[in-house]
């Protein structure tokens, strides 16, 4: 049997999240779900495009109600698609890359279980420049 030469000691465990900060992401797939309170959502699969996270994955889930339409709305204004009243469509941006900067959040309270947790504010363009170290 050969030998393989991965240097096991920089693979992450399973469920260790992508480490904290601003990393590049491909939105690689979606799906239309239904979220655990029974409203519509969309989940994307975002894959990590930067060393040393190439090809993490986190998932991002957008409410489809009206009033929570702004995690929706970052990634649409990030991947350049700009909707109007003519309706919208998820699965538009799908192939397109941002920027994110991921934070970390236990969930549920209290268990140790840390998972990625991304905010609207923090989703970019790979056109925008990224804000300086001392105010991310």
């Amino acid at each position: 049997m050969p030998l393989y030469v991965d240097d096991m000691s920089t693979v992450p465990k399973t469920g260790e999240p992508v480490s904290k900060g601003w990393h590049r992401f491909r939105i690689d797939e979606g799906e239309e779900f239904t979220s655990e309170s029974g409203h519509p959502a969309f989940r994307y699969r975002l894959v990590c495009q930067d060393e040393p996270e190439v090809g993490r994955v986190v998932t991002f889930d957008c409410s489809l109600q009206r009033q929570a339409l702004f995690n929706l709305k970052a990634v649409y204004e990030a991947c350049g698609y700009n909707p109007g009243p003519e309706g919208h469509d998820p699965a538009t941006v799908i192939g397109g890359e941002i920027y994110v900067k991921i934070g970390h959040k236990e969930y549920p309270k209290g268990s140790g279980s840390i998972r990625p947790e991304i905010k609207s504010y923090n989703i970019r363009s790979v056109n925008q420049p990224l804000p300086s170290p001392s105010r991310s």
